[in-house]
């Protein structure tokens, strides 16, 4: 009943907020935001950002929406806060308005907008939309507001469309693109000049050996320690002591919980996790798409898995299977130690040449579009939009 009350109240919403079509859409504005908390100036809608104001530096009114606006002011954008009365006016006035996840269920469309839904994860892995079981009545009638809503969805691969895209039984244009984030990882210059101003932000070295640690969130956890999960951080420094070893967590932005850092260095509030993958020598995590845009780099990626039959039962479950992922399996500790020992010593088969195969492998077998052009490709799109409105 309260899932029908709360469609109901949102159909409603949608409907009163037409009002605000009395307001001409102005060809030039271009609204953004990242993420269902509006969290910052990052993921693919920032790169496309950055691509429009570098190749068209006066075209544009860029809008942003954040939850803490006050926090953001970024050059040649204009700030607004997420669910206010000004939000809705630039929204519902903008030409093109692009998200990273699904929309709000409450907004109406407007004749006259492109809406682009660029996602904000990469490959085929966890299930989403209809597969996934998870879901109750409210969050599968707002996955089917997208196939009403968005009118241009981008890919990472032939494996994205397939599995996620079609998960939500969206029929509308897909744009193989790639995805605008990941651009710079095909550059090296840009990677290592990244790489260094990020390293020097949290004090590692250049010849430091850092380790990203970058668990996924998971679904209906309030209690840290019902995950299972306690990562070996003193064990990893100990096992690597003949590295100066640095090891960054970074949470995931919907996971509120507090967890004890051991000797890890917390990364969660950076910005941008384009940034801490382009910094990392080692990707450790479990269930996140962060492995597709890591194995664009070709380097080691370990999934630290001890709850996987677990998660798999009780979660979301896999598209692709977990063996078939870009990244070596480890269900314990041991198996995380000695791997990362193996890996260290540049020995199969853990070795850098193991990973960078195995990435390859799995980007050629999901189809990869990415090639360092997404942004390109998505920002012709919405110059076509605007000069043929």
């Amino acid at each position: 009943m309260k899932a029908s009350v709360e469609i109901a109240c949102r159909t409603l919403i949608r409907k009163l907020l037409r009002l605000f079509f009395i307001f001409p859409i102005r060809q030039n504005r271009i609204m953004m935001s990242s993420y269902n908390h509006a969290i910052g100036y990052t993921c693919n809608p920032k790169y496309i950002c950055e691509y429009l104001k570098r190749f068209d530096p006066n075209g544009y009114e860029l809008i942003w929406a954040y939850e803490e606006p006050e926090k953001w002011h970024i050059k040649g954008t204009r700030s607004v806060r997420m669910h206010s009365l000004s939000w809705l006016y630039y929204l519902l006035t903008s030409s093109v308005v692009i998200y990273n996840r699904n929309p709000e269920a409450y907004l109406p469309k407007r004749r006259g907008q492109l809406v682009i839904n660029t996602w904000h994860a990469g490959g085929a892995y966890k299930k989403v939309g209809f597969e996934n079981a998870t879901l109750g009545k409210l969050d599968l009638w707002r996955a089917r507001q997208i196939n009403d809503y968005v009118d241009l969805f981008l890919s990472s691969c032939e494996a994205f469309t397939r599995s996620n895209i079609e998960g939500y039984h969206y029929t509308g244009e897909v744009l193989n693109s790639g995805m605008p984030r990941n651009d710079f990882f095909f550059r090296p210059k840009a990677v290592s000049k990244v790489s260094a101003r990020v390293r020097a932000t949290y004090g590692a070295k250049a010849d430091s050996l850092v380790i990203l640690y970058a668990p996924t969130y998971r679904r209906n956890v309030t209690d840290p320690q019902a995950r299972g999960i306690s990562f070996p951080y003193e064990k990893v420094t100990d096992a690597l002591a003949d590295a100066d070893v640095r090891i960054w967590r970074r949470e995931h932005h919907e996971d509120f919980n507090t967890y004890e850092e051991g000797n890890a260095v917390d990364v969660s509030a950076h910005p941008d996790m384009q940034d801490l993958l382009a910094a990392a020598d080692i990707l450790i995590t479990d269930y996140s798409s962060s492995i597709w845009d890591f194995a664009l780099l070709g380097r080691p990626c370990f999934l630290y898995v001890p709850d996987l039959e677990d998660y798999i039962d009780r979660d979301r479950g896999f598209f692709t299977p977990i063996e078939e992922w870009p990244g070596f399996i480890c269900r314990n500790d041991a198996e995380l130690l000695e791997a990362l020992k193996a890996c260290a010593r540049d020995e199969e088969p853990f070795s850098r040449a193991d990973a960078a195969e195995k990435a390859a492998r799995h980007l050629a077998a999901l189809g990869s579009y990415e090639d360092g052009r997404a942004s390109e490709r998505v920002c012709r799109r919405i110059r076509e939009w605007v000069e043929n409105r």
